[in-house]
């Protein structure tokens, strides 16, 4: 790409023919190559003039441009480029880095769960419930747009609650209720139904996420019944149960470009601690579980 930040346009392509590529770039001088030259420096030694530090990588037309208005572009001007440059591509080049996601137990209650008491925290709050603390942060560049994220808990949610986010960027955070089928057959049959659940599984959706920016979010769970059927149920060791499912767009030339993220979570059952993993591509090698399956 050109170094030029307002350009940066790409300077390689294909070609017509299969084995050959089209290149629009050009390794520029920032100090002139000769005398007279733009930004000609006579302390440069040969070696020096020539070397790969007195050079920016630019399309044809940005090399024309700097050459022709050595006062709007001096010496200066190009270094910085340069160096700005090479950060860009370092952290990616515009393609978006996967956002550090990360989910941890705090120890106590920051706020009463909604018992239906007057709103204080209690010993017997403490020891059943338990606060965790979710934060999605943007490394990188890039803005991540139309943020989804499907997160599916150890325990059930009661409570949540938004503490901080971009100013300007709309954020909801929804339950996910399982839908029930239910068969009978023959005279007396009797379906008793638990009324409504706490949910297991909440889903996340920011419209964008700015580069730096970061948004948290707290909850509170509660334990699970001793009987709850998707606790209970056998499963295979590579099957992955509490995670987070996600994706996210980006812009790259003009193009909004999808990727898909997957997080595992970790519960120790003694303690109700949850901690996760580091996030990673969702490229569909790991088992993943949905709440709904073991109903």
């Amino acid at each position: 790409m050109c170094s030029r930040p307002e350009c940066r346009v790409l300077t390689i392509g294909p070609h017509s023919e299969p084995d050959k590529s089209l290149s629009s770039g050009i390794a520029a001088h920032i100090s002139g190559a000769a005398p007279g030259g733009p930004r000609y420096d006579p302390g440069q030694t040969r070696y020096e003039r020539r070397g790969i530090e007195n050079a920016v990588w630019l399309c044809h037309s940005c090399s024309d441009l700097i050459d022709k208005d050595e006062g709007t572009f001096p010496k200066e001007v190009l270094l910085r480029w340069k160096d700005e440059h090479e950060q860009f591509v370092r952290d990616g080049g515009g393609f978006a880095a996967l956002p550090e996601i990360s989910i941890r137990t705090i120890r106590g209650l920051t706020f009463p769960p909604p018992t239906g008491r007057p709103q204080t925290i209690s010993g017997d709050d403490v020891a059943r419930y338990r606060e965790h603390v979710l934060r999605v942060c943007a490394v990188g560049q890039s803005t991540l747009r139309h943020f989804r994220s499907r997160i599916q808990f150890p325990e059930r949610i009661v409570y949540w609650r938004v503490t901080d986010k971009p100013a300007g960027s709309e954020l909801t955070c929804e339950p996910e209720r399982m839908q029930m089928t239910v068969m009978a057959s023959g005279a007396g049959s009797r379906i008793e139904f638990p009324g409504s659940r706490p949910p297991r599984v909440l889903n996340v959706a920011l419209d964008t996420l700015p580069p730096r920016h970061d948004v948290t979010i707290h909850f509170v769970s509660a334990p699970n019944p001793e009987n709850d059927p998707f606790i209970r149920r056998e499963r295979d060791d590579d099957e992955l149960v509490h995670h987070i499912l996600g994706e996210f767009q980006f812009e790259l030339h003009g193009q909004l470009i999808p990727r898909k993220f997957l997080i595992p979570l970790d519960f120790d059952t003694v303690t109700r601690q949850i901690s996760s993993a580091p996030c990673e591509d969702d490229a569909g090698t790991r088992r993943v579980v949905l709440a709904s399956e073991g109903w």
